[in-house]
């Protein structure tokens, strides 16, 4: 008989990964985000949004809420390079949290509305810390690290507390991006996240020149 056949329609083997249809699965929780709402992105409602079976979904994700994450670790920010120098250091900053609000901007007002929902875990997760670093790879322990260098390299005051900056940056956006929820989308977004990100900032900075 037919190896294909022989195991269930659409898993892959063992070791084998499909990127289509992880896709399809996430394709299927923003679909059920913008038009049902969080509550019901369920793993039964994914896998028959995405016409997959429930075995299949558990080789992409370990479960709802690993989906739910994926939205907000899709980016890959430790390694993510950056234009904007030290010396424009608020200017670097918009440039890395741009990141995770054009991420938003581009799923739409009605799935960001649906996704910042205070049951979804995945929002407070990603923020979660261990003594003084957050999640490795995160924006957060990205931000933290350039803070650090930046603090380092003189471009910001001693006594700034690099993990409480970061985590002061995070609120700044989430913020921002709810408000524009809230609008429904009429809101310059990008342009509040620069002005407060730059205002908050600039006391804590020295040897500035912003970038034009």
């Amino acid at each position: 008989m037919n190896e294909l056949v022989k195991r269930k329609a659409g898993r892959p083997k063992r070791g084998e990964a499909n990127p289509d249809m992880r896709q399809s699965f996430i394709d299927a929780a923003i679909e059920i985000l913008k038009t049902e709402g969080a509550e019901q992105v369920t793993v039964r409602n994914v896998c028959e949004k995405a016409g997959a079976s429930v075995g299949t979904y558990y080789h992409y994700f370990k479960n709802k809420d690993d989906l739910l994450y994926f939205f907000v670790r899709e980016t890959a920010y430790g390694g993510l390079e950056l234009e904007t120098p030290f010396t424009d250091l608020p200017g670097r900053m918009v440039e890395l949290w741009r990141n995770l609000s054009d991420l938003y901007q581009s799923l739409g007002v009605e799935f960001t509305r649906s996704y910042y929902n205070c049951d979804n875990p995945a929002i407070s997760a990603y923020r979660m810390a261990e003594g003084d670093h957050f999640q490795a790879d995160s924006l957060l322990e990205r931000t933290r690290r350039e803070l650090e260098q930046a603090r380092a390299e003189g471009f910001l005051v001693s006594k700034v507390n690099p993990f409480l900056v970061a985590a002061d940056l995070c609120d700044i956006v989430k913020g921002c991006i709810f408000e524009w929820c809230l609008c429904k989308g009429d809101m310059l977004v990008d342009a509040a996240i620069r002005r407060i990100m730059t205002n908050y900032l600039t006391p804590l900075c020295i040897k500035q020149q912003p970038t034009v």
